[in-house]
């Protein structure tokens, strides 16, 4: 695997063994470090096969971590995030750009523009996870995968006021054959690193997405209901 060498330096400075780059803030090298450690006990890497699915989306990148060990690792990595102080710590910290977008309106982003979506503890703070979904699937390109990492129903980890939407695996499966995803596989976590918490992973399919919010005539017909009211 051929790694980002500019990027790699990087990473050698944030574990301390470069001594020509010395580290100057050593705050982020705990959460980079967890970070990996995560991706790895995910198998994150190997379920994205970097000839295969080169090009990554992660939603909700937080602090750039993500992204920048995607980076290293020779991915053509962009990541979005809905806070300006992310943006600025990934800025100064990892050298990385991240855009600010809203996971349900992905207006920067291109349809069919990705092979992969990668996404931890994100999804459950959707206010619509339908839409959330939708809008991953219409950003991957034909085949494309996404992971995603999201509370356990009944642990500790669901708790949270901003977590919206902490589903159960039956409904997150049923979400995602709505739109059109296929070979969906929904796993308990509970590792060293993860834990309380289920791993989804889908591929999108090539079939029509049946009667959701986004059929004209369904709305069409919802109008007509209100209207008679």
């Amino acid at each position: 695997m051929r790694m980002n060498e500019k990027l790699w330096n990087v990473f050698l400075s944030l574990q301390g063994n470069d001594e020509n780059t010395p580290v100057t803030n050593k705050e982020i090298v705990r959460p980079f470090n967890l970070t990996y450690k995560i991706l790895n006990e995910l198998d994150v890497f190997n379920y994205f096969n970097i000839k295969e699915y080169n090009k990554i989306l992660i939603i909700g990148a937080g602090d750039g971590a993500e992204v920048f060990s995607f980076k290293i690792r020779g991915y053509d990595t962009i990541g979005i995030t809905w806070h300006n102080s992310d943006k600025k710590y990934a800025e100064i910290n990892y050298k990385i750009n991240l855009l600010i977008e809203d996971m349900h309106n992905m207006k920067s982003i291109q349809s069919e523009s990705f092979d992969g979506i990668y996404s931890y503890h994100v999804l459950e703070h959707s206010i619509a996870p339908l839409i959330a979904l939708y809008e991953m699937r219409r950003v991957l390109k034909d085949k494309g995968k996404i992971l995603c990492v999201v509370p356990l129903v009944g642990t500790d980890n669901e708790t949270g006021l901003q977590h919206y939407s902490v589903l159960r695996n039956e409904h997150w499966k049923h979400l995602l054959n709505l739109i059109g995803f296929d070979n969906i596989e929904i796993t308990k976590l509970n590792g060293r690193y993860v834990k309380d918490s289920i791993l989804i992973k889908a591929i999108k399919g090539n079939r029509d997405c049946p009667g959701t919010y986004f059929d004209k005539e369904f709305i069409k017909e919802e109008n007509q209901i209100y209207e008679s009211i």
